[in-house]
């Protein structure tokens, strides 16, 4: 396929949601292990992706959840080489990176700071917005983490979803154990 056709195509793909109902509501991602190799090397990336061919809402913001103790610019320094080796531009990178912001916690199921979070997406979001929570976490806080969100900081005029990022047939056991908990 030439160059000219791909882009083509992908022209027509960012066309074709342009008009869609969804890009109107605001996201606020939370990624959950934002400190850890899988979200700086492959997540924040991906996310970056999706939001430099207008994939997301265009009101998205990107919360990452994690133990480690850091500010907001501290993990936006943490992700930036993984983000600049990217094809997109650094205009591009600097504006993602500008809707990037950080929220340390004890552990995955302290509820006081996802509480905090909980504070700050609720100060982000205008109007109806929805909420995704992408674990990129060892799945023996699946459960805890799970629980700690539904507690807090499930979307209160939007739908709330939980996505994790695991083999599925290394962690059934550990998923049943979560959806019986959550």
């Amino acid at each position: 396929m030439s160059a000219t056709s791909r882009a083509s195509r992908r022209e027509s793909k960012i066309t074709h949601v342009t008009n869609e109902p969804w890009r109107q509501e605001g996201l606020s991602i939370v990624v959950v292990g934002a400190s850890g190799d899988l979200a700086k090397k492959k997540t924040y990336p991906s996310l970056l992706s999706l939001y430099a061919d207008s994939l997301l809402p265009s009101d998205v913001f990107v919360y990452g959840y994690a133990r480690s103790k850091m500010t907001d610019e501290q993990l936006r320094d943490k992700i930036r080489p993984y983000l600049i080796n990217t094809k997109h531009d650094e205009v591009v990178v600097d504006d993602f990176l500008g809707r990037c912001f950080y929220q340390s916690g004890s552990g995955y199921g302290d509820e006081s700071s996802w509480n905090e979070l909980n504070i700050k997406l609720v100060d982000h979001e205008e109007g109806k917005s929805n909420r995704l929570f992408y674990f990129a976490i060892p799945p023996n806080v699946f459960a805890e983490t799970g629980a700690a969100i539904k507690a807090t900081s499930m979307a209160p005029n939007g739908w709330s979803r939980m996505i994790v990022e695991k083999k599925v047939r290394v962690c059934v056991v550990l998923l049943c154990v979560m959806v019986n908990s959550v």
